[in-house]
């Protein structure tokens, strides 16, 4: 479908590339400066010299770029390091290949890595992954990296992180506040999914419709509640807290139901291996004993698990259905299957999004290898002939791969998340080997525990 006015998509990505070239440009005459004036502070002889030498050259420089003098500290040391240490990302930085916000991404994530040989890692995946997705899908990408990476050092970071969990409020203009919270990653992913759970059954039972953000413009209707669903969350959170008192030691079984979603090898479920835990969009990871310690709790008894079964690709075992509308159970794995909306750098949970078909029923089926999620926004988009979905064979699969044709009639992949997130870190060459009869008893203990009779 042709798009309204003229549009050359060869044209914004070069203009992106010698955006992302001058950028590096400035890192590079940057560091020329800074470290020209270190070399003339170190023929001097007195250590007070030196150091006011090298201030005052800074200052000068934070002036000349438009920087403060702090900005200018934290950019030195960022480009220095991924020159020094990640030589093929600072190449494609100077092409123009990766811009400078990706660049800052990948430098916080190597400052978190500890060995040259996860950042030597880093440095051989991060150029393709960067310029291929949106900054917001590389942030999630280099928070997993790091995790795998070196998952022992991660968990040793999560530990600590768990002494500065605190609340605070901060009061803005204008009669609103903020509510500010560092929480344990999966507390807080339990409190989302609740208040989107909770959230989405008011604007259930207020209209029938499905909740949705995207209501402007809509005609109110008398009885109806015109509150959006962020505003839902936000007074169901005002109601939790200021409601009938509850104490950090309260027994847990009172537990609020909600489904948290995440992709686990059963090495790490069993203790075998250590191999962080990931939600399955993406966006967070947890140390694998996190999720054993739930286990191990006596009170997490009203856990449920689902086991998904795919091929090695992380392609989803089909099960298919004659009606058109996928069923509760088939919508649950699809959307825990692919964690995001499919459509080109849209980070839209599952959870929030509709289920589609690939190929239009009753054409298409109503199967696991003919749904996927999309947002309302690309569903419609794809339903009017903007986007349209390209299947594709993959020389190196068994199976077909599925990508968007864009309304420029570019090909762009489609966002998958499970194969990525089920994905083992590169092992270590001595790292031993577990026996497979290890895991199976430990799944088989706990099958039985936490066998449920269906009712």
């Amino acid at each position: 479908m042709a798009l309204v006015g003229e549009l050359d998509p060869g044209h914004l990505r070069e203009v992106a590339r010698c955006r992302a070239a001058a950028e590096a440009a400035e890192s590079a005459a940057l560091l020329a400066a800074d470290e020209a004036g270190q070399r003339e502070a170190a023929a001097m002889e007195s250590a007070l010299q030196r150091q006011l030498h090298v201030r005052a050259l800074r200052m000068e420089i934070a002036v000349a770029a438009g920087l403060s003098e702090g900005q200018l500290q934290s950019r030195l040391r960022e480009v220095r390091d991924v020159r020094d240490r990640l030589p093929s990302v600072w190449a494609a930085h100077r092409a123009g290949l990766v811009d400078g916000y990706r660049v800052h991404l990948v430098a916080e994530a190597l400052g978190r890595l500890d060995g040259d040989a996860a950042a030597e890692r880093l440095g051989a995946k991060a150029v393709a992954y960067a310029q291929s997705h949106t900054a917001s899908e590389l942030r999630a990408w280099l928070r997993r990296f790091v995790a795998r990476a070196e998952p022992e050092a991660h968990a040793e970071r999560a530990r600590r992180g768990r002494d500065d969990r605190q609340v605070a409020v901060r009061h803005g203009d204008d009669g609103m506040s903020e509510l500010w919270a560092l929480l344990p990653t999966l507390q807080a992913a339990t409190i989302d999914a609740r208040l989107r759970r909770e959230a989405g059954r008011l604007c259930d039972s207020a209209d029938g419709a499905e909740p949705s953000d995207s209501a402007d413009g809509a005609e109110p209707q008398e009885g109806r509640d015109e509150r959006t669903l962020a505003q839902k969350r936000a007074d169901l959170l005002v109601a939790w807290a200021t409601g009938p008192a509850a104490t950090a030691d309260q027994s847990p079984s009172g537990r609020p139901a909600v489904d948290v979603a995440v992709v686990m090898t059963a090495e790490a479920l069993a203790g075998a291996t250590d191999e962080p835990v990931v939600s399955s969009d993406g966006a967070w990871v947890i140390p694998a004993q996190d999720v054993r310690d739930l286990l191990a709790d006596r009170a997490s008894d009203n856990l449920f698990w689902h086991r998904i079964l795919t091929t090695s690709a992380g392609r989803m075992l089909d099960h298919t259905y004659l009606g058109r509308f996928a069923p509760d159970l088939l919508a649950r794995a699809v959307r825990l299957r692919d964690g995001v909306c499919q459509a080109p750098g849209c980070t839209a949970q599952a959870e929030r999004c509709d289920i589609d078909h690939r190929v239009p029923w009753p054409r298409g089926t109503t199967s696991g290898s003919n749904l996927w999620p999309l947002c309302r926004r690309h569903h419609q988009l794809k339903s009017h002939g903007y986007l349209t979905p390209v299947a594709r064979d993959r020389p190196d699969r068994d199976e077909r791969d599925w990508a968007w044709r864009l309304p420029s009639g570019r090909i762009v992949a489609a966002e998958r998340r499970l194969d990525e997130a089920a994905a083992p870190a590169d092992p270590a060459p001595d790292a031993p080997a577990h026996p497979s009869s290890v895991v199976e008893r430990f799944l088989k203990q706990l099958i039985d525990r936490h066998a449920r009779t269906p009712g």
